[in-house]
């Protein structure tokens, strides 16, 4: 069973209510956009309705990218144990607005196979990183036990008996086990989930 505490149910309320005003303001920026174009655009051509009914919608749209508002209706809580995994290597670029060969480097995409406690399997993305020396491919293995909760864009891995460190499942900081609040962000440690800790 997911217990969370109330003081990381308030911080994912609070990130939820943040995307929502960053939506909120740059639809605005985008309708003012379309204003200004709206009116530059009459004084040229009468030709341009075309070009102006795809425009719009599509600034729109990327409303819901720039804020990811999606993600209060797309992601979910989750938690298990790890079954596969899976390690794509990809090239991506640090600027997507003017990309250049210098700019370029590689990063791993890593997806989890999960069984939680009552044996649904399902498949997630965990993490997205450029390629190091110590990679955060190899925080996941198989057998562990991951957390993701609604909103945080990570998944972590919980402590077992042996280890000395944990993550905080709000901001992905390490802390030492035995700390109750994470060090980071000041919000409690999730070191156990019902009967999937290990």
């Amino acid at each position: 069973m997911l217990a969370i505490p109330d003081e990381i149910k308030k911080a994912i309320r609070q990130k939820k209510v943040r995307r929502i005003v960053i939506f909120i303001i740059t639809v605005l920026l985008m309708a003012v956009v379309i204003i200004m174009f709206g009116k530059s655009a009459s004084s040229f051509s009468e030709n341009l309705t075309a070009f102006k009914s795809v425009l719009y919608p599509v600034l729109l749209i990327s409303s819901v990218f720039i804020s990811k508002v999606y993600r209060i209706f797309t992601d979910t809580d989750y938690c298990g144990v790890i079954k596969k995994l899976k390690v794509k290597t990809v090239t991506d670029n640090k600027s997507a607005a003017k990309p250049t060969w210098e700019q370029l480097y590689r990063k791993n995409i890593i997806y989890l196979t999960i069984e939680d406690e009552t044996g649904r399997t399902f498949r997630k993305k965990a993490a997205e990183t450029p390629i190091t020396p110590k990679s955060d491919s190899e925080a996941y293995k198989v057998g562990d036990t991951v957390l993701h909760l609604h909103g945080t864009g990570i998944a972590v891995v919980l402590p077992t008996a042996a280890d000395t460190r944990c993550h905080c499942a709000m901001c992905g900081g390490s802390n030492d086990k035995m700390s109750d609040i994470c060090e980071h962000c000041g919000l409690p440690l999730i070191k156990s989930i019902g009967g999937l800790q290990k």
